[in-house]
């Protein structure tokens, strides 16, 4: 009887681990959401509205967080742009990788006003 109750005690246990770990995940785009773009109601102006209005929402929110990552990167002193090496390729030869790091990075610059003007226009939508 006892070792039935320590297995229902493992499961629940797990079960809690992995919720834990789902609400972690999903916390800090919230966070985000809520405390920089004030944004803590919900306006009932039609299901496709409000839905569009949290996708970009959660859109900027990523954008926040990979500019907030990317610049911690840059100030240890790693280099966003790729160096040019003898006998390397033309730039208009660069990858579609590098091209997509590169618009990465320059996304990632975007100023906070920027963002909160997109976030703002996406409010008054």
């Amino acid at each position: 009887m006892a070792d039935k109750g320590r297995a229902v005690d493992a499961l629940i246990g797990q079960r809690e681990r992995l919720t834990a770990s789902i609400r972690a995940k999903v916390a800090h785009p919230f966070h985000v959401i809520k405390n920089l773009f004030r944004h803590r109601k919900l306006r009932y102006r039609g299901l496709a509205k409000n839905t569009a209005q949290l996708f970009s929402l959660l859109g900027l929110a990523n954008l926040v967080i990979a500019k907030r990552s990317l610049l911690a990167l840059q100030a240890r002193g790693a280099s966003l742009s790729v160096p040019q090496k003898r006998g390397s390729r033309p730039a208009s030869a660069i990858s579609r990788h590098q091209r997509a790091q590169w618009t990465l990075s320059s996304l990632a610059m975007a100023t906070q006003s920027e963002i909160g003007r997109l976030a703002s226009a996406n409010l008054n939508d």
